[in-house]
């Protein structure tokens, strides 16, 4: 008889232990406590486990993410989160002190397979917790905190983690090779903070970072990564009560604060509609279901787009085309955020990025 009722009285509200995560506030705690697996389901899964560390790690499960995109062979860590998603979810949110005996050597096993898989796991198979379906930007948070701090251990010399990222090869049209840092990395752990909603002092100098200085980034996606930021900081912005103020200091030109008024010239809400009207396909679509569809507030960006409607059924417009194409026909260089590109006055089909490049081109040109 009390076998039989084991199951029933540990699946009780009563016997449930409580979620917890450092810096969550009130709030969502309690919307994460919802989500805390049952105990029996987590037992269950937790013997599965305890099976498995009997074999070698798994080395030729594939996987997909929510998009249906292909994820390759998952690295063993990765695997063993996609075989126990409930085992997974407990021992990370789930209060230290609420642990049942027979589950924190388990428990504690899951943690070093996280760990290793933040080490050595792929980013496209890291992400997924920023991925419209999952949304949990919160869990996010540590796996981008800890690759930068990996990385930092990894080039301790440089100090500026915007900068530190590791470098990506990008081939010109006259062959040459050039290497530029890529800023996914450090975009991506300021979006997450933002997404958290409560942790907006910590997201916005990140962001703002992002804004400043990707002028001094020439790579491919700068325009997008620059887009991402300062469509996550309208809403750091707004949450904090400084959106409507800065727009005000941004048109009178009063500069009581540099930064501020320079980084909200060319973050108004207004820009971010009328940029993502003329470049509607320049986004993939599940970068953008993440970034809007993630958003459980009221946002005037994609309100003032058409809401799904526009998500739905954007369409590619010549122009969009046609800039998404411009390249200097000497470096390579795309046409970025304050990078814009000179056509050729001559013969009006190509295009350089600046007078020297063209200067340099000319005796190849003519």
């Amino acid at each position: 008889m009390a076998d039989s009722l084991a199951p029933v009285l540990q699946s009780t509200a009563l016997n449930q232990p409580r979620a917890y995560l450092s810096g969550l506030p009130h709030e969502e705690m309690v919307k994460l406590q919802a989500r805390l697996p049952n105990l029996v389901d987590v037992r269950e899964e937790a013997g599965k486990a305890m099976e498995k560390l009997k074999e070698p790690p798994p080395t030729n499960v594939s996987g997909y993410n929510q998009d249906g995109e292909y994820l390759g062979i998952l690295h063993p860590a990765i695997a063993y989160h996609f075989t126990f998603p409930k085992l997974t979810l407990f021992s990370y949110f789930c209060c230290e002190e609420d642990v049942p005996d027979d589950l924190q050597a388990i428990c504690l096993w899951v943690l070093k397979q996280r760990l290793w898989a933040l080490k050595e796991g792929p980013d496209e198979q890291l992400n997924r917790s920023m991925s419209a379906q999952i949304n949990l930007p919160q869990e996010a948070v540590p796996i981008f905190d800890a690759c930068l701090k990996l990385e930092e251990k990894l080039n301790p010399t440089n100090k500026d983690p915007f900068l530190r990222n590791p470098q990506v090869l990008i081939h010109s049209q006259r062959y040459f090779s050039h290497f530029f840092p890529n800023r996914r990395a450090y975009t991506d752990f300021g979006a997450a903070l933002a997404r958290t909603k409560s942790r907006n002092t910590e997201a916005k100098p990140i962001l703002e970072r992002v804004i400043n200085d990707i002028d001094k980034v020439t790579s491919n996606d700068a325009k997008v990564i620059s887009i991402q930021a300062k469509l996550y900081l309208t809403r750091v912005l707004r949450r904090m009560g400084e959106l409507e103020e800065a727009k005000k200091q941004s048109v009178h030109g009063n500069r009581i604060s540099f930064v501020l008024p320079l980084i909200t010239s060319r973050v108004s809400e207004t820009y971010l509609i009328k940029w993502f009207k003329k470049n509607p396909n320049k986004v993939g679509a599940a970068a953008l279901e993440e970034w809007f569809l993630t958003e459980n507030e009221d946002d005037p960006v994609f309100e003032g787009l058409g809401g799904m409607n526009w998500l739905r059924n954007r369409k590619m417009t010549w122009k969009s085309v046609d800039r998404s194409a411009r390249a200097c026909y000497y470096c390579g260089v795309r046409e970025g955020p304050t990078q814009k590109m000179l056509r050729c006055g001559k013969c009006e089909h190509i295009f350089y990025c600046s007078r020297e490049c063209q200067s340099k081109d000319y005796p190849f040109h003519k």
